[in-house]
């Protein structure tokens, strides 16, 4: 029965009138679905897009009205005098109307603020990030002159003339600048009778044009030399306070040098380093296979050397003493006398006498002890091979190995300091420049940017160590292998 039932309910069963009403049904509803499927499409289409932009120009107009009240109270803090605040806010709105010209004008008046309070420096930074705007530049100006005017007080006549420079002809600063090199100049004279050679130095190479500043510089400029030492692979410095700086090689411990303080002078061998103590005792350190650290009874010493494995030290008497390698006569100094300043290369020695005149013993290979015919000498510098010669006219002599050229020095007049190494010769001059001549492989002689310069040293690194008038060291040299000297602060010659 069941089945039967099934079989006359099959829509095949059904009436044709039947059958025909429901597909028309069917149909109308297939119709309507893809009306409505089609409506959807264009909703989605249009509306959507229509809807997010309208999203976005209210997010658009709320930006603007945030920046229209974020303007509005900026202006308001100017008008205060809130200037700081002011100009951040100003900074903030980038190019909203005229933001970016209100930013500098809230600057402008903040520098105004800080330098009425004092804050000079801090009111210059501020100007310097305002370059070219307004009077931004002629302010400047006005305040290192007042910056200027307060060194000169304070008699820092090296920054006070810096400052003037910088000020260019704001407010009288050339005539400014010209009576404080006058007295920069009598405080350098009164600083060279203290015995104050790097102080009076630092001032005479920055005015190498007042008076005889030359003179006075080619006077102060072995002293001041006395500052640095080299030995191998390794830079060695005074502290102000009797201390010592090194860097370099430690293979024999030549740079372990704990203690060691009240010193006055130092030199370094090839692994061993010499330093003289105030009192005239002499202390050592590294390698001493040949004895050139047998320095511990030497007394009454003004003056040491040090080369590659021996050791002189002068005595305030104008005699010499001498230890370790006498291979070829290096140390044969003892009949020495009236001798001023020693130096010492690597297989020779030379003492600079009173008078002017050298003498030299050691090996002669290369020509490096051919100075006897040298006169009016005021410094006297070894390098391993050659040798040079300062004169109290600011010329040089050399004589020895030239192979890089290290001897080619007739051209350079106004020389106050000369060092040497095994390739190359470094010369400072009166106006604080330095020159290096012979070995360029590494661009140790690359000196034309470095100005104030008070010390010079060539290093057996192949670099070349320079001592500011500011304090500060420098380096050149491609590949240095004593980075470690720039960070050093407190170079300088302690007191006698």
């Amino acid at each position: 029965m069941a089945n039967s039932s099934n079989r006359q309910n099959h829509p095949d069963n059904l009436p044709e009138s039947v059958r025909i009403e429901a597909e028309r049904i069917l149909a109308v509803k297939r119709a309507k679905k893809e009306k409505a499927g089609k409506i959807r499409r264009i909703c989605l289409r249009w509306l959507l897009p229509a809807a997010a932009l309208v999203c976005i120009g209210l997010v658009l107009y709320g930006t603007v009205l945030d920046d229209a009240l974020a303007y509005g109270r900026a202006k308001r803090l100017l008008e205060q005098g809130s200037c700081a605040a002011a100009a951040e806010r100003f900074q903030a709105l980038g190019d909203y109307k005229d933001s970016r010209t209100l930013a500098k004008e809230a600057g402008f008046a903040l520098a105004v603020q800080q330098y009425e309070a004092g804050e000079l420096e801090t009111a210059r930074q501020t100007l310097v990030g305002l370059y070219g705007f307004g009077e931004s530049d002629a302010m400047i100006a006005r305040i290192d002159c007042d910056m200027a005017d307060a060194a000169v007080d304070a008699q820092d006549y090296l920054t006070a003339l810096r400052l003037y420079e910088r000020a260019g002809e704001t407010d009288g600063a050339a005539e400014k600048a010209g009576e404080t090199r006058l007295l920069a100049y009598e405080h350098a004279v009164s600083l060279a009778d203290a015995g104050d050679a790097l102080g009076a130095l630092s001032l005479f190479v920055a005015i190498p044009e007042i008076r005889d500043s030359a003179v006075y510089a080619r006077a102060l400029g072995p002293s001041a030399a006395r500052v640095f030492a080299a030995g191998h692979q390794s830079v060695l410095a005074l502290k102000a306070g009797g201390g010592v700086y090194a860097t370099g090689g430690n293979s024999a411990g030549q740079l372990t040098l704990t203690g060691w303080d009240g010193l006055i002078d130092l030199a370094a061998g090839y692994r061993h380093t010499v330093g003289l103590k105030s009192d005239g005792t002499v202390l050592a350190a590294g390698d001493d296979t040949y004895g050139q650290c047998g320095v511990s009874g030497w007394t009454d010493i003004v003056d040491v050397a040090a080369a590659y494995m021996h050791t002189v030290g002068l005595k305030s008497d104008g005699t010499l003493v001498a230890a370790g390698d006498n291979e070829f006569g290096q140390c044969d100094v003892a009949g020495w006398t009236g001798i001023s300043a020693v130096a010492a290369g690597y297989m020779h020695t030379v003492g600079l006498k009173s008078d002017g005149t050298l003498v030299a013993a050691g090996s002669n290979d290369d020509g490096q002890c051919d100075v006897a015919g040298w006169t009016d000498i005021v410094m006297v510098a070894a390098g391993p091979y050659h040798t040079i010669g300062l004169k109290s006219d600011g010329t040089l002599v050399a004589t020895g190995d030239n192979a890089y050229g290290q001897c080619e020095i007739e051209e350079y007049t106004d020389v106050i300091a000369v060092s040497t190494a095994e390739k190359n010769t470094l010369l400072l001059k009166s106006d604080g420049t330095a020159y290096s001549v012979g070995d360029t492989s590494n661009e140790q002689n690359k000196l034309a940017l470095y100005t104030g310069v008070i010390a010079v040293l060539a290093s057996d690194t192949e670099c070349s160590v320079l001592l500011k008038n500011d304090g500060t060291v420098s380096v050149a040299g491609k590949y240095i292998a004593v980075p470690s000297v720039a960070q050093w602060q407190e170079v300088g010659l302690p007191p006698q």
